[in-house]
């Protein structure tokens, strides 16, 4: 009979309030150690179960959720440093863009 090792669920969201959107589980399948990562999307803040059974679900490779980890935190330091810059009148006026509100 064939195994499986499963991580469980990982709900994540705002940190500040609490509040889950989202999820991330693993399972690795024996003898050959293949990986399976599911990664679940909600478009509203939920409960536990709520955001596992209504939500986007997207199946990634441990390359692919690496891939979306370097992402995040490129896009997480960029925003940090763009904003510092911008408190301290650092940016040129060409960094900004305008829009119509």
């Amino acid at each position: 009979m064939p195994k499986e090792i499963y991580t469980g669920t990982y709900l994540f969201g705002d940190v500040n309030s609490n509040t889950s959107f989202g999820g991330v589980s693993s399972t690795i399948k024996l003898p050959n150690y293949e990986k399976f990562i599911t990664l679940y999307i909600h478009d509203k803040c939920k409960s536990g179960i709520d955001i596992i059974e209504n939500a986007a679900t997207y199946n990634l490779s441990i390359k692919e959720l690496e891939g979306l980890y370097l992402a995040l935190e490129r896009i997480i330091n960029d925003i940090r440093k763009l904003e510092s810059l911008s408190k301290q009148n650092l940016l040129c006026e060409s960094a900004y863009s305008f829009t119509d509100e």
